[in-house]
């Protein structure tokens, strides 16, 4: 019988995770002028999840050389669950059945199912805001269920080693996919030795709140004092700033405060320059963040042209992760150092009345 590794599974579906990290941006639709507003967050951490997985087996060495014909891939399933402690540690709890394998002898035949609990610590590694890189590692308490022609039933069980490495992409605040490759050392008994290989496919859910910074958008602004009487007077120049939220690996931006429309009337209104920063949180990998940070900057850039401002006068830039402005060890740390800062500098002019 011909074999398949479980392998091409998660071999298969690996590519596939950057391409979804590549087009997770929202950005603005300039045709519309609409702000795209996604209200993806992330769960604050420490958090519970549970998840379910789905699978490919495959036994090494549990058929004899002699072995007329052997099967040794099966299909697999299981549950999971754990405890989130920080962005990259938490322990782990499953329980799965990997699946019947079966060999025919000349002088009989046997046949074994698999299943079993482990417990393990989680590592992960974020590449980007939606991307984490993940290694388990732990014990497994397997059991098996087996059946021979020739001895009768066996029920051996015991503790192996077990690892595991793959990716998790996160689809909303609460649901992840995972792709997975999973190995069980020994499982045995005293008339075979095998060990376990298991490529699957997980869904899971997050439990707890959200963490979406509650900070608002600010203005600072420097006055201009203007007199009422019919003389010409000198107006000095003037800085105003508005601080923009940015959700979860997005390059959207949304303005909960209201304050950049009146910043784009003063810049249309008034001669000046305006100075668009876009910032990242250090979660995922550096040049991606910095990539991140700059699209920012030009969604917002995009968004003052579609307004009427002249783009001559708009300059954008993004710092990445270099600048932050709080801890990024917390969930609302990371949310202000999203935040994109749109500056508008006024030219200091003599009022006569006239519009500048």
């Amino acid at each position: 019988m011909k074999r398949t590794g479980s392998g091409v599974l998660l071999v298969s579906l690996l590519p596939i995770m950057p391409v979804f990290a590549a087009n997770a941006d929202l950005p603005t639709d300039s045709n519309t002028n609409i702000t795209n507003t996604s209200t993806f967050v992330p769960v604050e951490t420490p958090n519970w999840y549970v998840g379910a997985r789905g699978g490919f087996s495959e036994f090494h060495g549990a058929c004899a050389k002699n072995a007329i014909d052997c099967d040794d891939n099966s299909m697999g399933y299981g549950l999971y669950g754990g405890y989130q402690f920080n962005d990259w540690f938490a322990l782990e709890a499953g329980a799965t059945n990997y699946g019947t394998i079966s060999a025919l002898y000349q002088g009989g035949y046997t046949k074994a199912n698999m299943s079993g609990a482990e417990l393990t610590a989680k590592f992960s590694y974020g590449l980007t805001e939606r991307v984490a890189l993940y290694a388990r590692l732990g014990g497994a308490y397997q059991y098996i269920d087996r059946e021979t022609s020739w001895a009768g039933d066996s029920k051996p069980s015991g503790w192996g080693l077990t690892t595991a490495v793959g990716l998790d992409y996160k689809l909303t605040e609460r649901l992840s996919v995972r792709a997975e490759y999973q190995f069980i050392g020994d499982a045995n008994d005293n008339r075979a030795s095998s060990d376990a290989y298991f490529g699957s496919l997980g869904l899971t859910y997050r439990f707890g709140s959200a963490a979406r910074a509650t900070t608002s958008a600010t203005v600072k602004t420097i006055p201009a004092v203007i007199t009422t009487n019919a003389n010409p007077v000198v107006v000095p120049a003037t800085v105003t700033r508005v601080l923009l939220d940015s959700d979860f690996d997005s390059t959207s931006f949304h303005d909960d405060s209201n304050e950049l429309p009146p910043l784009i009337e003063k810049a249309k209104q008034s001669q000046g320059t305006v100075v668009i920063t876009g910032n990242a949180d250090s979660k995922g990998v550096m040049g991606y963040n910095q990539t991140l940070s700059e699209k920012r900057a030009q969604a917002v850039g995009n968004h003052l042209i579609s307004k009427g401002v002249d783009a001559e006068r708009i300059t954008v830039r993004g710092n990445g992760e270099l600048r932050p402005k709080a801890s990024n060890d917390t969930a609302e740390g990371r949310a202000l150092n999203r935040k994109t800062e749109v500056e508008f500098k006024s030219k200091a002019h003599v009022n006569t009345g006239e519009p500048q």
